[in-house]
């Protein structure tokens, strides 16, 4: 179990431990490598915060639950300090490539024939300089032809497009490094970016980013078709310089591709279960539009019209009990809804005491019916 692995880490024995942030990137990064798709962000945390031991952690752990080696991609002046904070935080051997051969924890070098030796690293965990792939060097292709549980690139925005200003939205060609994040994405379970400057000329320099993670994962913005692949109309939509769409079917390929994990919230949940989607599609595909209007009827119109309190169930979505009447000046009650101008408190199982008033809305303008002993609560 991850959490053994954790509570006997030096970190935690010698040191304070885990900030509650770091705490929560390591199990968000480590649940989703265990997920469908794998473990796919831009951890874009500001200096100082403990990015490096996050991602170290956080490897450790993908390490221990798979097979394949992990790879770290860093900045030449910062290798020594990825080994020393690996080993001396986590108690996490690792080797350095020098250029021409590893040198591990304890400074041990392992002598070579060539440039392929970079496939075989002493060590679960090998670091290699960023400069190896911005110099494009012989070890270019024998990494690229590799597979591994997760990579991750530290100070990602090295990673970018050679021309960013002017007509961003234009297609660019990436530098090396962005490039090989590009190729290698798709070989790895995982793959995690870490940068305090996501955006330097042009938000599409984030987005580049975003792309990168893509190539290996339809969940991060879709199969290709998707809105959000096209940066000419996901991004001016996200800086707010177009409107989004208004349209109930184009609002809706926005939102099946791709469609967001259970995990995004409770109504994604209810979605997914309504339109028998596994976690492990990421895609709903267009015909289940119709199927989604009359999922959102039945949960809501039955229950947009009840004057009493009452239990209503919608078609196995949840069970809706409608509190009060609701405006901007009334309290909204906790973990309630909003529909027409009544709050519902929505649940997965009806309560243990079903009401006797049970209005009978067959259809949204449908008046409810209720008992004599039933009186508004509102």
């Amino acid at each position: 179990e991850p959490a053994s692995v954790v509570v006997e880490a030096p970190v935690y024995r010698r040191e304070v431990g885990l900030w509650e942030h770091q705490k929560h990137f390591v199990k968000l990064a480590f649940d989703a490598h265990r997920g469908p798709f794998g473990a796919r962000f831009v951890l874009a945390d500001q200096v100082g915060l403990g990015k490096t031991l996050q991602l170290a952690m956080a490897a450790q752990l993908m390490a221990l639950a798979g097979e394949l080696p992990v790879l770290v991609l860093a900045p030449k002046p910062l290798l020594t300090q990825w080994r020393e904070e690996m080993e001396t935080l986590l108690g996490l051997p690792s080797a350095v490539w020098t250029g021409r051969q590893w040198v591990d924890e304890r400074g041990i070098a392992y002598p070579n024939a060539g440039t392929e030796a970079i496939r075989q690293c002493p060590r679960r965990v090998g670091i290699v300089s960023t400069s190896a792939i911005t110099s494009d060097t012989d070890v270019v292709p024998h990494l690229a032809a590799m597979r591994f549980e997760c990579v991750i690139l530290d100070e990602a925005h090295r990673a970018r497009r050679r021309r960013a200003s002017g007509r961003p939205y234009a297609n660019a060609e990436p530098n090396n490094l962005l490039r090989f994040l590009r190729e290698i994405s798709p070989r790895t379970r995982s793959l995690l970016l870490a940068t305090a400057t996501p955006v330097q000329l042009h938000p599409v320099e984030a987005f580049d980013l975003l792309d990168a993670l893509a190539q290996g994962s339809p969940a991060v913005l879709g199969e290709p078709g998707s809105p959000w692949r096209d940066p000419g109309r996901s991004l001016p939509v996200l800086l707010g310089e177009h409107a989004p769409p208004t349209d109930f079917h184009e609002r809706w390929d926005w939102l099946r591709n791709p469609f967001p994990p259970s995990a995004e919230g409770r109504d994604f949940e209810i979605l997914r279960r309504s339109l028998d989607l596994a976690e492990e599609d990421a895609l709903a595909h267009g015909n289940t539009a119709a199927s989604l209007r009359r999922a959102i009827g039945n949960a809501w119109t039955t229950c947009s019209r009840a004057s009493c309190k009452t239990t209503i169930p919608t078609s196995g979505l949840s069970f809706c009990v409608p509190e009060r009447t609701w405006n901007k000046r009334s309290i909204r009650p906790p973990g309630s809804r909003i529909w027409r101008g009544w709050a519902f408190v929505c649940t997965a199982t009806p309560p243990k005491t079903p009401s006797p008033c049970r209005p009978s809305c067959k259809t949204p303008t449908a008046k409810p019916k209720r008992s004599a002993n039933c009186s508004p609560s509102a």
